[in-house]
């Protein structure tokens, strides 16, 4: 192996072991919490999203903020502003709180609850990409891109 591909096998390693650190940390932050229901009250303004269908431009707010009552006091939880299908007023929701803090909590959803290893994820897949790219380019002209 050329000494220039090492550090790119050292960052695809580090983000492999990213991922499976964030997929541990965030598969136990859930552990040992309970869940309730709770209603979508608000957007956030941390992430929207645009579409454009027959001319008509929509703007989507992606981040819910969710209310959910636990001993007859009210909290409220912000999502990590992933949020598609997009989030409509008054949906019900599943949120996981922790009993002695309830402050502490994140809507049940794979996006919500797999942040960080989703964006490792992508990382490790455009690598993966890349990598073939660079492959297939390597075996039609005899030189890889890099």
């Amino acid at each position: 192996m050329p000494a220039r591909y090492i550090p790119g096998l050292i960052i695809f390693i580090a983000l492999i072991i990213g991922g499976a650190y964030s997929y541990n940390v965030e598969s136990s932050y859930i552990n040992g919490m309970t869940t309730t229901s709770g209603q979508v009250v608000a957007f956030g303004d941390r992430s929207t999203s645009t579409r454009t269908t027959n001319n008509v431009e929509k703007t989507v707010n992606t981040q819910a903020i969710v209310d959910f009552v636990v001993n007859n006091e009210t909290y409220r939880v912000e999502g990590r502003a992933m949020g598609y299908p997009d989030w409509v007023l008054g949906q019900d929701v599943e949120v996981y709180f922790a009993k002695d803090n309830p402050n502490e909590a994140r809507i049940n959803r794979w996006d919500e609850i797999y942040f960080f290893t989703l964006i490792c994820s992508f990382f490790i897949s455009t690598t993966i990409l890349f990598s073939i790219i660079n492959f297939i380019v390597y075996k039609v002209r005899g030189r890889p891109l890099s």
